[in-house]
């Protein structure tokens, strides 16, 4: 570890366009930063939990279901307010990343820098593909985060 700054990609590639955190990790493993780790993860909460200590810096990546427009990008700063209500129960994931976030909180392990970044999806059926949105989507995220990493703002 070591690094400054972790980006997690939340997602199952096998479940339509929760698929998205996984491609977004895909565009950004094409390119290699010093402080920055990326990783693929399934949205478990206490291995989310666990593994984002030692990070000043954490961008969180995944497909939701909040009620917006298809085409809607959310982006949350977690260290200074909790998702939305209706974005507890979104993607395909029983607890996630909301519950990750608001136990690390509960038990001060929270990072100071924390954004969720995510996709309104359509599609979560076991083998279903990923829909045309949610790929330009994952292209457009990875060149945000990409840019930004690389002006060296503080966490987005």
């Amino acid at each position: 570890m070591g690094n400054a700054t972790l980006v997690i990609g939340i997602g199952n590639r096998y479940r339509g366009d929760d698929a998205l955190g996984c491609l977004v990790v895909d565009n950004l493993r094409k390119r290699s930063w010093k402080g920055v780790d990326v990783i693929e993860h399934d949205g478990e909460p206490a291995s989310l939990i666990e593994l984002w200590q030692g990070y000043s810096s954490i961008i969180i990546v995944d497909a939701v279901v909040s009620g917006a427009k298809s085409d809607t990008i959310h982006r949350i700063d977690l260290g200074k307010r909790v998702l939305p209500k209706h974005f507890r129960n979104y993607s395909t994931h029983t607890l996630g990343v909301s519950e990750a976030v608001e136990l690390a909180r509960a038990l001060g392990k929270l990072p100071a820098h924390i954004i969720f970044l995510g996709v309104e999806g359509k599609r979560f059926t076991s083998g279903e593909r990923l829909s045309t949105w949610l790929k330009q989507a994952a292209e457009i995220l990875s060149a945000q985060i990409l840019g930004e990493i690389q002006e060296g703002k503080d966490c987005l």
